[in-house]
């Protein structure tokens, strides 16, 4: 019992392991540990001089193993020597617990041990570089809520595309095997082994089960002709005025975190101008392993965070949150490069050794901010969206707020649609996307920004299509992109593309600048925010944040180091082009759907021998 402890003697007699291969591998007893004997287990530390110890005081029970203070929980069995044979061996067992560690070492089976099943992801993740060179990573999954855990936890690893799955049939664990077989043990465990699968083939089998499941929670959304008109209306429900285009560009946005290319945003605007608030609202529609939210994050926690990032967006929801010029960098690998590589040298018990981090991905970034332009390196790689600061809008704010909220809408439907989104194919083909390249204007070809834009372009063409791929054509499971996903998101980022190339100007400011004009025209000096504010009814505040926008890309001039500012019309603002025509001048044609008596039907899709449609 706990009561009375656990000693060595006994646990040899339980696990059928001689003692003095234990003390080999460096288990032992103590005498008194909590008033009786316990087994004391020895973490090698790959990469330090402080070992790591945990102790055994029962063979039964929840409370049956503490860690030594101090000791943090690493794999078992991780030192170099095993590693080195696993490389040799071309395998490397991974169980769950020490005894079972043992039993394949005392078999000579290359393995090591996660001290329980929800340690699998952290410890992985953070030691899977001291598995470099290891061609098989073979998970023992057990026959319980536990092996559960652990195919989750895998698939959450930067290891998964190397890990392969086993179990042992009749029998739960690698000691269950060899207490029952000892003789005959290498060989039922080798056949095991032959048996073994890929993760990634499990979870393709477990995606479209999975996708079945949630078609009947999804399938009318899923079959609407235009998803984002739902979107905007569930949005408006959940209490967030106006904002059309940004609500539906914002869920464009997130959904492309399901391609190897994702499209990253900053909304901008005014304190209380509620882009926090829309970005959360929006965020209701997508279920959990769709984003990783933060308020800040600390100067190194994009390099060493074990959260799984693949395919996820990175939420802050403040820019302000990034404080370091290290974070500022790591974040920019990140939105480049999809994944995060940061090679450093450590201190370990063999001198000052190199290690590579690889956080893996690819992840897209949201945030927020009241500032009116980001780190340079980082506003050519974001689209840029406004929130309104109109007084209209505010009008339509208050009115809202004083009729009060609603009931909750249920979101169950929206956030299954993009489950199944999660779980099907999403490869999609753009026939048309070398006619759209070709028909850029010039004005917009002399701005190199237009080359992180465009791809940005037709990736939120790509997450159009796959919103609608019921109602789309698809040649060897590839979706085709069509008239309808292009008209969505030239109308969306037209724009948004023409500002940020600077080759048109928003309302917003055009509206500034012209109001500058009038008002030093009238007063024959230059203008201060207080007045250009009283002229536009927008406030002292508004107006500043506007002038500072306009000037930093020349329509104004900011007069110097004049108190108060005070701002004169500078360079002559542009026509407007556009950097995208319209569907009819690139001759695009509509053959997403069969349209009759105004009912968009699907086109019919093949059928596989379950009755579910080929995706």
């Amino acid at each position: 019992s706990h009561e009375s402890g656990l000693t060595l003697q006994q646990y040899a007699d339980a696990k059928k392991l001689p003692i003095s291969f234990l003390q080999d591998v460096g288990v032992s007893e103590i005498p008194n540990y909590a008033g009786g004997p316990a087994v004391k287990i020895i973490y090698d530390v790959p990469d330090g001089d402080t070992d790591v110890v945990r102790f055994r005081t029962a063979l039964d029970g929840e409370s049956r193993f503490k860690w030594r203070k101090g000791s943090k929980p690493i794999p078992y069995g991780l030192n170099p020597r095993r590693i080195s044979e696993a490389r040799q061996a071309g395998y490397l067992v991974i169980v769950e617990g020490e005894s079972d560690a043992q039993t394949c070492w005392f078999h000579d089976v290359p393995a090591i041990g996660i001290p329980g099943a929800s340690q699998y992801k952290s410890l992985l993740n953070r030691y899977g570089l001291y598995l470099a060179g290891v061609e098989r990573l073979i998970v023992l999954v057990e026959p319980d809520s536990g092996g559960e855990t652990v195919l989750k936890q895998v698939g959450a690893t930067t290891l998964k595309e190397r890990i392969w799955t086993f179990d042992l049939g009749e029998y739960k664990d690698i000691s269950a095997l060899h207490l029952a077989q000892p003789e005959n043990f290498s060989g039922l465990l080798r056949e095991s082994l032959d048996r073994a699968t890929l993760w990634t083939d499990f979870e393709s089998r477990a995606k479209r089960q999975r996708r079945k499941e949630l078609w009947s929670e999804c399938r009318e959304l899923a079959e609407t002709p235009d998803i984002l008109d739902r979107v905007v209306d569930l949005v408006g429900e959940l209490g967030v005025t106006g904002e059309t285009s940004n609500i539906r560009l914002l869920y464009l946005v997130l959904t492309s975190r399901l391609l190897p290319k994702i499209v990253n945003a900053v909304i901008k605007g005014p304190s209380s101008g509620g882009k926090s608030f829309i970005l959360s609202k929006v965020l209701e529609l997508f279920p959990d392993s769709a984003t990783y939210e933060l308020s800040g994050f600390s100067e190194r926690v994009l390099a060493y965070g074990d959260e799984d990032l693949s395919h996820r967006f990175l939420v802050l929801y403040e820019a302000g949150g990034i404080t370091h010029d290290f974070s500022e960098y790591l974040l920019r690998s990140l939105l480049s490069e999809g994944k995060i590589r940061y090679e450093f040298v450590e201190k370990t018990s063999e001198g000052l050794q190199p290690r590579l981090i690889e956080r893996s991905g690819p992840c897209g970034f949201i945030t927020t901010t009241t500032a009116t332009s980001l780190h340079p390196e980082n506003e050519t790689r974001l689209l840029t969206l406004n929130v309104s600061d109109s007084p209209q809008h505010t009008r339509q704010v208050l009115l809202r707020e004083a009729e009060g909220q609603g009931k909750t809408p249920n979101l169950k439907s929206f956030i299954a649609f993009q489950q199944w989104l999660e779980n099907g194919e999403c490869d999609v083909a753009i026939p048309f996307s070398t006619t759209l390249a070709k028909s850029i204007p010039e004005q917009a070809l002399g701005v190199v920004r237009i080359r992180r834009d465009f791809p940005s372009v037709l990736n939120l063409i790509r997450a159009a299509a796959i919103m609608h791929q019921e109602s789309r054509k698809k040649v060897d499971g590839v979706i085709q992109a069509c008239r309808c996903d292009y008209e969505i998101v030239r109308n969306l980022v037209q724009d948004v593309i023409s500002h940020g190339l600077e080759v048109s100007v928003s309302a917003s400011i055009r509206e500034t600048v012209e109001a500058v004009a009038d008002l030093e025209t009238k007063s024959g000096a230059s203008v201060t925010n207080r007045a250009l504010g009283n002229a536009l009814r927008i406030g002292s505040n508004a107006a500043s944040r506007r002038t500072r926008v306009a000037s930093s890309i020349g329509y104004l001039n900011d007069g110097g180091t004049s108190r108060p500012k005070r701002y004169s019309v500078g360079e002559p603002m542009p026509s407007e082009v556009e950097v995208f025509p319209d569907a009819d001048t690139l001759g695009l044609v509509c053959d997403c759907a069969v349209k009759s008596k105004g009912i968009n039907t699907p086109l019919p899709r093949e059928i596989d021998s379950d009755g579910w449609a080929v995706i």
